[in-house]
């Protein structure tokens, strides 16, 4: 029918759907919501619609895990890796400049493994040569004492990927 996007929002009797003032799926229950969607005459191509933000089509995507967390008056967001293998990078984003002298650190088992002195700032980290099964990520905001100001930590399994690495 020429969808490029598809989302499913319920299921079993929530569901009904009309065409043409026809109905085609009845409701076993009364509904409160609807869902229009309107056909243009003459349809964008393909090739120029995107993803809606957040959202990707490929098979098998994952969508990076995101945390957030603050950091003084910063509000800090780090995207984390989707496959916890190889070589990955974790972006770290504030909504505002880090301050002079402040940064970015993210450590492995409690060893550092990258630094970011500004952000929005794509930090590599090396996950291959990992042993066991559980680590620790740590990603702290540091100022310019080194203080930590605001940090997360997760604990993930090596060769994993999505929500099964937690």
């Amino acid at each position: 029918m020429g969808a490029v996007y598809a989302f499913n929002l319920d299921g079993g009797g929530s569901v009904a759907m009309s065409y043409k003032n026809r109905t085609i799926v009845g409701a076993k229950r009364s509904l409160t919501n609807i869902l229009c969607v309107y056909l243009k005459p003459d349809p964008t191509s393909t090739t120029e619609l995107r993803p809606p933000r957040g959202l990707d089509w490929r098979d098998g995507h994952q969508p990076r895990p995101l945390l957030h967390f603050a950091a003084g008056d910063l509000k800090v967001s780090a995207k984390l890796p989707r496959e916890w293998s190889g070589r990955q990078c974790v972006t770290v984003s504030a909504d505002k400049p880090l301050p002079e002298g402040w940064r970015v650190s993210v450590r492995l088992d409690d060893e550092p493994v990258a630094v970011a002195l500004r952000l929005p700032a794509d930090l590599e980290i090396d996950l291959s040569n990992l042993n066991g099964p559980k680590h620790q990520i740590w990603i702290e905001v540091l100022d310019d004492e080194g203080k930590a100001v605001g940090r997360i930590e997760r604990i993930f399994k090596p060769g994993t990927t999505g929500k099964q690495a937690w």
